[in-house]
């Protein structure tokens, strides 16, 4: 996507194509309030930015990084070499507009005032406004309401895609949605075939040793020896498996970085509670085999062909 190029001023020209670019919005004074957008230093805009007075622009953390040991505030900058000239008279926090990736390389972003727009370019250059409210009560509830003050205002203005703004972060993050359901499904029904698994083999093993379980009772082996036995039979199998999965896990957590917000990768809670879940799922899957072979009758054992 082609960004928006500035120039700062009291640099030299950077060569052709070389301008550093970022992504332009022209908002009105209240769109920072209104989105909960921090203040970093500075100011936003206010009623005294009209078309006649100086313009100013409003930068991000990410737009700021440009000035590196000098302060922004103050310094000026332009779309174009002989275009008008900004002064920047605020710095607010970076704002991830398209996604939330959070991506260690942030585009910058710089915000014109409304207010200064100039006459000549009203509403030949504009096609759309974004109207933003912020309310207390159900944001759908008030629909009707703007609808009315918009008719009033100009009764051939069309107004459409009315939506809150849980709806559009619900519809940005549809996709990964969808691939996260899709990978719980697949946990689920891999943690379902686990167990079942460990309780297949351990039914199995405890059938296979009934004539040696029963030989130890007979010896004098008490109940929490064979539920020991047993148990401490299957744990080690499902240990070992852990063990490979989480090695597995952190090898394969690179593909998965696309798909995480507000979480690493390598989250060790994460990795940790996914341990521990095993760990109980295994040790309940042993317990059932295992408590069922401290039922063995010693004699009908020693029978057992």
């Amino acid at each position: 996507m082609n960004r928006p190029v500035f120039f700062i001023q009291g640099r030299p020209l950077p060569d052709p194509g070389k301008a550093p670019g970022g992504i332009r919005y022209t908002v009105s004074p209240d769109y920072f309030q209104t989105m909960g957008i921090d203040l970093v230093k500075g100011r936003t805009f206010n009623a005294q930015d009209t078309p006649s007075t100086p313009l100013v622009v409003v930068i991000d953390e990410a737009f700021a990084q440009n000035f590196t040991n000098q302060d922004p505030i103050g310094q000026r900058m332009s779309q174009n070499p002989s275009g008008p000239i900004y002064e920047i008279v605020g710095v607010v926090r970076h704002v991830e507009q398209d996604n939330l990736d959070g991506q260690a390389e942030r585009t910058p972003q710089f915000y014109l005032n409304f207010n200064q727009m100039p006459a000549d370019r009203w509403p030949g250059s504009v096609r759309r406004i974004n109207l933003l409210t912020r309310t207390d009560v159900e944001p759908t509830s008030l629909a009707g309401a703007v609808r009315g003050q918009i008719a009033a205002l100009n009764k051939d203005q069309a107004v459409f895609n009315v939506r809150t703004m849980e709806q559009i972060v619900s519809q940005s993050v549809a996709p990964r949605r969808f691939s996260m359901l899709l990978l719980a499904v697949f946990a689920v029904v891999a943690l379902a075939l686990a167990i079942i698994g460990i309780y297949g083999m351990l039914s199995y093993a405890v059938a296979q040793r009934t004539r040696e379980i029963g030989l130890r009772m007979t010896l004098g082996a008490q109940r929490t020896d064979v539920m020991r036995l047993v148990i401490g039979h299957g744990m080690k199998l499902a240990i070992a498996g852990v063990v490979l999965g989480l090695i597995a896990s952190f090898a394969l957590t690179r593909t998965m970085k696309n798909l995480l917000f507000g979480v690493s990768a390598t989250d060790p809670i994460t990795f940790v509670s996914i341990t521990v879940l095993l760990a109980v799922v295994a040790f309940v899957a042993c317990w059932i085999p295992a408590r069922r072979a401290t039922k063995v009758d010693p004699i009908v054992a020693l029978r057992y062909e």
